[in-house]
């Protein structure tokens, strides 16, 4: 393998879709880019049509595309346009831990992976919140859902046909399919995801 193939497999692109996330699109793409030089780490925001300005609030520097609407089509679309060997897809009101690559890397590259996640932490937790916080997810690919922050090797994700453009509950069919490849790892590393949605709706 040459040092440019290797690079570019070693390469991680953060996949982020969005539809008005203008209050959460900067700090999120702050935590994925940290200090990461932009030859290890790509980040691509995809806009299904925001009207709120998200594509503004975006730092700049960082690669925004737009697409249709739809998080599985929008993440599937991010995932063509990327130049990166490994793929993570993360939501827009979530922030990726302090270490992040270096995790991503090493659960990737363990013998019979076909899939990893990080350790979720839902703020503010506020009632029943408190308690998912503090219960432990089951090792099973239905546990794994998108806002845990699916990450895997390009070679993965075009095996399994990327993610089914179904309209709900994407995450959990991309789970089964990369199941049936391999283990699926739970880092350590806890990502923090906004509880907004939870509080608006319910548990």
């Amino acid at each position: 393998m040459s040092t440019s193939d290797r690079a570019r497999r070693m390469r991680v692109s953060v996949v982020i879709p969005v539809f008005n996330e203008a209050e959460w699109i900067g700090v999120c793409v702050e935590s994925a880019r940290r200090d990461y030089l932009r030859d290890d780490v790509e980040v691509i925001v995809v806009d299904g049509g925001s009207c709120d300005g998200t594509g503004q609030r975006v730092p700049v520097g960082e690669r925004v595309i737009g697409s249709p609407r739809g998080r599985a089509v929008q993440m599937n679309h991010g995932a063509n346009e990327s130049t990166g060997g490994i793929l993570v897809f993360c939501h827009a009101d979530t922030l990726l831990p302090l270490g992040w690559r270096e995790s991503v890397l090493q659960t990737l590259g363990r013998r019979g992976v076909s899939c990893g996640c990080f350790r979720l932490r839902l703020d503010p937790p506020r009632g029943v919140l408190r308690l998912i916080n503090r219960l432990p997810f089951p090792r099973n690919w239905r546990f794994v859902f998108g806002d845990q922050v699916q990450f895997m090797t390009r070679d993965t994700f075009e095996a399994v046909g990327g993610f089914p453009e179904i309209p709900l509950m994407e995450d959990i069919e991309m789970s089964r399919r990369l199941a049936l490849r391999g283990r699926i790892v739970r880092v350590k590393l806890t990502a923090v995801t906004s509880s907004r949605r939870f509080l608006e709706r319910g548990p």
